[in-house]
């Protein structure tokens, strides 16, 4: 499994070289660079047999920049498997691939994009309205005070790490609140200090909308069913999948093939989250299809540990080049070497990518399983 941007954009673009099939590739640059210089882009490749079909599979990943390595895996050993007739693509289903969602956060090892934004809660075409919500919904209310209570543990402005203080206060707010007004307090994003942890933005980011823009061009618009899925690691069980869902009707579907046991409707994030990819671009889309979508998930290390390594590796971040004007279109200046080497970027990339080759070979042939059984269910689909 490859864990650098550049290795897994160029194993993704050659694994459909021989594919059988019709294809169809796009791609576009984002105005951002690399750690070596080179410009970063989404990657979309579309297949089918014979004539356009009407039901899709939707991949995508890297999302979280970093957790890019896994979903590329998945989408590149697929895409070979295709070509070796391992995997058998059926002549009424298409898959659409976009890789590599956010390839700034993959490149430079960070799960949000250069503005900080986290792009898992970023999808709001309406953000106004959410902006509002905010204000008036108790819910959020409750979930900002929690934020703020605990903001100078989680947003420090240096070093060092957590002290025992700070971890008998999390302690103290995790029992005052609970699990589920906690969890959803800091999972859920924030949108009122760009500096902090899980800030989610205060309107669609540029990776978001030119996404959009490039699905509603290779989406079929008489498409009937379409199932988004949406390659994620980090939460769950470690090397197991979890699949989490946002509605009904998707909660209901991912029962039926997976079962109940490995289905998460919102509870794991402690509620509904505003901007997930997988609801925002259903509620976004300009077909009349049946949609279907869940975030499937990996886990690889308990969740405290995850979040300790976001939290870390943003006090680097922040300490070497936090930026000041967000439109910047590149980092100038710093040792890159350095900055990618530093422990506490060893220590988020081993909590989103293990590099221990068990979890590894786990992961990958947990996610192609998945995958192919969706594959199997929109083939079966009348």
């Amino acid at each position: 499994m490859n864990r650098s941007y550049q290795k897994c954009r160029e194993l993704f673009l050659n694994s459909s070289s021989k594919l059988p099939l019709t294809i169809q590739r796009s791609s576009y640059e984002l105005p951002y660079s690399d750690p070596s210089g080179k410009p970063v882009s989404t990657d979309f490749i579309k297949i089918y047999k014979n004539s356009p079909p009407k039901k899709w599979l939707l991949l995508t990943s890297g999302v979280h920049g970093l957790e890019l390595f896994f979903g590329s895996a998945v989408q590149s050993h697929l895409l070979q498997g295709i070509s070796d007739e391992k995997y058998i693509l059926p002549t009424d289903v298409g898959i659409i691939m976009a890789h590599a969602l956010n390839p700034w956060g993959s490149a430079w090892l960070r799960r949000v994009n250069i503005n900080n934004v986290d792009l898992g809660r970023n999808f709001i075409s309406n953000f106004p309205e959410i902006l509002e919500k905010y204000k008036t919904d108790p819910r959020h209310i409750e979930a900002q005070k929690i934020y703020r209570d605990i903001d100078e543990i989680i947003n420090p402005q240096s070093f060092p790490l957590l002290g025992a203080a700070d971890l008998l206060r999390i302690g103290y707010y995790f029992w005052k609140y609970g699990k589920s007004k906690f969890n959803f307090a800091m999972l859920s994003g924030q949108r009122f200090k760009q500096r902090g942890a899980q800030f989610a933005g205060k309107s669609m980011d540029l990776e978001h909308r030119s996404f959009k823009a490039e699905i509603d061009k290779l989406l079929p618009k008489d498409s009937e069913l379409v199932y988004h899925i949406d390659l994620h690691t980090g939460l769950g069980e470690k090397g197991k999948e979890t699949f989490v869902v946002a509605d009904e009707e998707s909660n209901k579907a991912a029962i039926e093939i997976f079962g109940k046991k490995r289905v998460s409707f919102n509870t794991i994030l402690g509620g509904e989250v505003d901007g997930a990819l997988i609801s925002g671009l259903k509620l976004a889309q300009k077909t009349e299809a049946k949609w279907l979508a869940l975030t499937f998930e990996i886990g690889t290390t308990p969740i405290y540990k995850s979040y300790l390594a976001v939290r870390n590796e943003a006090i680097w971040h922040n300490q070497q080049l936090w930026i000041e004007d967000f439109s910047r279109k590149e980092i100038q200046g710093i040792n890159t070497d350095y900055y990618l080497s530093h422990r506490t970027k060893k220590e988020i990339l081993e909590n989103f990518c293990p590099s221990s080759k068990e979890w590894q070979d786990s992961a990958l042939s947990v996610g192609l399983s998945g995958v192919s059984t969706i594959i199997k269910y929109l083939a079966s689909y009348r």
